[in-house]
């Protein structure tokens, strides 16, 4: 499984879920079958469209080679990574363990964070800026982990605990957004042109349920 993340904030967005079952079935040649469950979740699916337009200048073509320069790193669908789901945001408050933790004045809970593994919210993305495409030498600091506790301190902070310690360091008011492992869905990466749009990109992800699961040990 790949670490990398998928950085790019997308111009626009398109995201469903859907819930899928993993029934194994096995066949036996007087015809009968053995059915069995493995797991049964929700499943993300996102598009990113991207457009960069001719008053962008070189920034529309540092974006383009940005992105396909991962799409060929990870060989299109072959191999997997983080995605932020840009379906929320919201910003951290101080902490006296920065390392380890991350203050809320929002409920994590009702945002969707989980501390249950292997379901969806249960691991985040933290950045302290985003990257965009108006900003071609972004040095970013960011990364994902995974939570093991949400704890509310008081009736107005929560803090999330995550599994091991931040890299980085991040400043208040830092991003977090639930993190998901994808895939790309397809091995061809298509690129179009529509004035005023110089140019123009559609890329769609499906959520690596298995691969997580694994990675977790639960299959």
């Amino acid at each position: 499984m790949s670490n990398e993340i998928f950085k790019w904030m997308p111009h626009m967005l398109d995201y469903d879920v859907e819930t899928e079952w993993d029934t194994i079935i096995t066949g036996f040649s007087n015809g009968t079958e053995h059915r069995r469950n493995r797991r049964g979740r929700e499943v993300g699916y996102w598009k990113f469209n991207y457009m960069a337009a001719v008053i962008c200048g070189y920034t529309k073509n540092k974006l383009q080679d940005d992105i396909l320069s991962f799409f060929n790193s990870r060989k299109g669908a072959y191999d997997n990574f983080w995605l932020p789901s840009w379906e929320l945001e919201f910003k951290t408050t101080g902490s006296a363990n920065a390392k380890t933790e991350l203050w809320f004045t929002q409920d994590p809970e009702l945002l969707g964070f989980t501390t249950t593994a292997g379901d969806q919210g249960n691991y985040l993305y933290v950045c302290n800026r985003y990257c965009t495409t108006f900003d071609p030498d972004f040095s970013i600091s960011h990364e994902v982990k995974r939570i093991s506790a949400i704890t509310k301190f008081d009736a107005d902070n929560w803090y999330i605990t995550i599994v091991g310690t931040l890299t980085n360091d991040y400043s208040n008011g830092a991003r977090v957004q639930k993190a998901y492992k994808v895939r790309f869905v397809n091995d061809k990466l298509k690129r179009g042109f529509k004035c005023p749009w110089v140019w123009e990109e559609d890329l769609q992800f499906k959520e690596d349920v298995a691969s997580m699961y694994t990675e977790l040990g639960d299959l």
